[in-house]
């Protein structure tokens, strides 16, 4: 008579774990070393030097607060900066944790120096693939965020190079903090309104630009620092320029590249204007809203971040809405949006009991018969 034991070789919890993989989990995402230049040594005066974790081509190195290629301006993230000084400088780091096949993104800060008429022109590649092309930017007050198109990871290591180009005018510097590696996200056009160029002080109702991005609706518009509609607040701190909604208005624009089943949030900074009231502000995905209306009363820049939503399309409408429900001459500004990639798709039902009957199998293929 023949008698059957059963011997199996990957355990419940096994199978179980390897369920609830698929069943969409958040992601970690590649380490960028030494991402904000805060380790190492500080080099003297005027800064150029090795950068601990990077290797330097060029006229390269960090600044502190004092530096003289920082310039005088508030450091977004920790104590230092690292600076590309004239076309052929450059950053390069080998980062690590890439899973082939997966989309990625690169983004960080970025600003110049500010000498007159200096434009840095600048250029990231991840890989061997150029992924923010060539482009000249001049001094702002304050540093601006920078988001690259998306790269798919071949391996699990590529070099990351971030470049000083030719092309630049003048005896301009590119100055860089806290660069990272994410999971690809959707890029928001014009996320921190800063690519309509205003003249120092103006704002404009509606501009009619294709570098805005932004299709606006009722009071909504774009401001410089220190114009009349920020003149009793602070700057911004992302770049010099905001978006605002005076009264019942909009900003919206379409979004494309989002991965259909991933999970998603929204990040942006907001601030209540000076001397008129709170305005309130709801942030809608296809005119879902992804947050909660809510009335915005303080000064001061707040950051905030959306409830997560999965993405049901490639293509999405993100909208900045206003309805001014307290009704008079209320304003909110808004600033620096973008999107962070929250959790890889959940697989549809039919592939998790496929992946389960699959261990199933596995386990009985380890019985072994005995006698």
């Amino acid at each position: 008579m023949l008698d059957f034991k059963v011997r199996p070789f990957f355990s419940c919890s096994v199978l179980v774990t390897a369920v609830a993989v698929l069943a969409g989990q958040a992601v970690a995402a590649p380490v960028v070393l030494n991402h904000s230049f805060e380790s190492g040594a500080l080099n003297a005066f005027p800064g150029y030097g090795p950068v601990q974790n990077w290797s330097l081509t060029g006229n390269t190195g960090n600044n502190d607060a004092t530096g003289p290629f920082n310039n005088g301006l508030t450091i977004p993230n920790g104590s230092r900066i690292g600076f590309m000084q004239g076309a052929g400088a450059s950053f390069t780091q080998t980062v690590t944790g890439f899973e082939p096949g997966k989309a990625y993104s690169v983004r960080y800060l970025e600003n110049e120096r500010g000498l007159p008429t200096a434009e840095a022109r600048h250029e990231v590649s991840l890989g061997g693939s150029i992924v923010v092309p060539g482009k000249n930017i001049t001094r702002t007050d304050a540093y601006r965020r920078v988001q690259s198109q998306a790269f798919t990871a071949t391996s699990a290591s590529h070099d990351l190079v971030l470049s000083n180009v030719a092309g630049g005018v003048g005896d301009n510097a590119l100055l860089l903090d806290f660069v990272e590696v994410t999971r690809a996200v959707p890029i928001v056009g014009n996320g921190g309104f800063d690519d309509f160029g205003l003249a120092p002080t103006a704002f404009q109702y509606n501009p009619l630009d294709p570098s805005v991005a932004w299709s606006f609706t009722g009071g909504g518009g774009v401001s410089r620092n220190g114009s009349g509609f920020q003149s009793l607040n602070a700057d911004t701190i992302e770049g010099q320029q905001v978006g605002f909604i005076q009264g019942a208005g909009s900003a919206s624009q379409v979004i494309t590249g989002f991965e259909v089943g991933a999970t998603y949030s929204f990040r942006w900074l907001e601030q209540s204007r000076g001397g008129a009231g709170g305005n309130d502000l709801d942030v809608l995905i296809d005119g879902v809203s992804v947050f909660g209306s809510h009335i915005v009363n303080d000064q001061l820049w707040n950051s905030q971040t959306s409830n997560d939503f999965i993405a049901t399309s490639s293509s999405l409408t993100l909208s900045l809405v206003s309805t001014n429900p307290q009704g008079g001459d209320r304003t909110v500004f808004v600033d620096d949006g973008f999107f962070n990639f929250v959790a890889e798709p959940v697989p549809e039902p039919s592939s998790i009991v496929l992946m389960g009957l699959a261990f199933v199998g596995l386990v009985g293929y380890g019985w072994r018969k005995r006698r």
